[in-house]
């Protein structure tokens, strides 16, 4: 798709309800993991997010997940969308953590600024195969 068609998708779909939000348009070609996280540099953004339509079977082994990818070739915080998922707002975050993994307290900052951008709580777990092991 060309900047001219990307354009007539978001003015058809999107526009409508965002005529106070800058959209800038563009299309490159490339290999889409690379060019996502080109793309989010080049444009000196805060957050990637992309949809997933969740590949299985032979098509995840074989293809694996642009998602999965781009989240771990970025530096900076991504936030996947199902297929399917109904946006209900951010009054309540959870955020699943696996404390053996943190390093420092510097994981949860994008969490708290999100949580007090749209004020709202947030519901922290950590789910282990057995809860007799300590959380550290």
């Amino acid at each position: 798709a060309n900047n001219t068609s990307l354009k007539k998708l978001v003015q058809k779909e999107i526009k409508p309800d965002a005529d106070n939000v800058e959209i800038i348009y563009e299309s490159v070609a490339g290999f889409a993991i690379d060019e996502i996280v080109l793309a989010s540099q080049r444009h000196k953004a805060n957050m990637i997010i992309m949809g997933t339509k969740g590949a299985s079977g032979i098509k995840k082994i074989i293809f694996g997940s642009n998602t999965s990818s781009v989240i771990g070739k970025s530096d900076m915080p991504v936030l996947v969308v199902p297929e399917k998922a109904k946006f209900k707002g951010f009054g309540r975050i959870a955020f699943a953590v696996d404390l053996h993994e943190v390093k420092d307290n510097t994981i949860f900052n994008p969490l708290l600024e999100l949580a007090l951008l749209f004020k709202s709580s947030i519901k922290l777990f950590s789910v282990k195969k057995d809860l007799s092991e300590p959380l550290t």
